[in-house]
């Protein structure tokens, strides 16, 4: 998912640098003191479970007092369209699909600040590791929703043959262009602005040896119609990367909360992202794990994606549909003539490698 332009350049700004530097500064003397005391000390392990807990329980207090005044403040805004942080679609269809959130500001953001060379390293790794390819020389790339760009640009130095990236929001295809930029705009990179829904702007989308939508379709309002039209572009012995929100007893309380956090005002989408970053501290802490480690030092392991961005992603993302790993499975089998190799469905979204046969 890909999302959040609340408070407009936060990731920029010294206050947000000094407290991410504090956190990291904070949990390296953490593991430092562990790596010197040795783990085999009972008496260090003792110390730092009970240090867990007690931040456990400070995280689930602040994030009990926060729930009241964040709905307080959605229901205050509930019916304030001003505030929303929305792009109204060009085209017919997709403003019957309703008004969308602006996931291009998040990313072009992401790509200002935080992208680094070893970020991209990561995300072409993953990439590649998923498909299960060395490269991708002599094939062609299609990047539908291609947000802010990574993944096309991996695709890029991997030694895609032909790399197509499109994104109906202007922001995420500005972004796009910023990392093309980067390559020194080779002319087998082409970067458009259009919508999976459109069949006229569809028409001159060629077809791909690999489609990639990963966290994209399940935001168009029609997902089921944008996986069938995507499905379409796949050639003969080609492959589908395709990333999905899971079906979870969860789903329709986030539907909700993405909606609600979309008409929020920049305070009330503030205390929301407190509220949830604090939510997942709390349940890293309750398992004995090492928040700041995770969503800190390793967090860019993930595809090369930035925490914060991810967070505002994640809240912002509406329209919100899912579906459970069966429904895509057999869907895409029926409808799409596309078979299933591959399945990672430990995260919110899961991810298919699906593949046309041979004709």
């Amino acid at each position: 998912a890909r999302g959040g332009c609340f408070l407009r350049g936060l990731e920029k700004t010294a206050r947000e640098n000094v407290i991410f530097e504090h956190v990291n500064r904070v949990s390296q003397q953490f593991l430092a003191t562990k790596e010197k005391i040795g783990v085999s000390s009972a008496r260090f392990e003792s110390g730092r479970a009970l240090g867990l807990r007690l931040i456990g329980r400070l995280l689930g207090v602040v994030r009990r007092l926060t729930l009241p005044l964040v709905k307080k403040q959605l229901a205050a805004y509930a019916g304030d369209l001003s505030c929303f942080d929305l792009y109204e679609p060009e085209n017919a269809q997709d403003r019957n699909a309703g008004r969308r959130f602006t996931f291009g500001r998040n990313w072009r953001q992401f790509v200002e600040s935080n992208l680094t060379d070893e970020r991209r390293q990561i995300a072409r790794k993953c990439l590649l590791d998923f498909l299960g390819v060395q490269d991708l020389k002599g094939r062609v790339f299609l990047d539908i929703g291609s947000g802010s760009g990574l993944m096309s640009f991996s695709a890029f130095e991997s030694g895609a043959l032909q790399v197509v990236s499109f994104d109906i929001d202007p922001k995420s295809v500005e972004s796009t262009n910023l990392l093309r930029e980067k390559a020194g705009l080779p002319l087998n990179w082409r970067v458009e602005k259009g919508s999976v829904l459109d069949p006229q702007f569809l028409a001159g989308i060629p077809q791909a040896d690999i489609v990639y939508s990963w966290g994209v379709l399940h935001h168009t309002g029609r997902m089921w119609q944008a996986i069938e039209a995507a499905a379409g572009f796949v050639k003969p012995g080609g492959g589908f990367y395709l990333g999905i929100y899971r079906k979870t007893g969860q789903s329709e309380f986030w539907r909700d909360t993405k909606r609600r956090y979309n008409q929020a005002s920049r305070i009330g989408k503030l205390r929301l992202e407190v509220w949830h970053i604090c939510g997942l501290f709390w349940r890293a802490l309750k398992h004995g794990l090492n928040p700041f480690r995770i969503y800190i030092h390793e967090y860019k392991a993930n595809r090369g994606m930035s925490f914060y961005t991810d967070v505002k992603d994640w809240l912002g993302g509406y329209p919100y549909e899912f579906a459970t790993v069966e429904e895509i499975k057999s869907f895409c089998a029926a409808r799409c003539g596309l078979v299933c190799m591959k399945v990672n469905d430990s995260g919110e979204c899961a991810e298919y490698l699906l593949q046309r046969p041979q004709s």
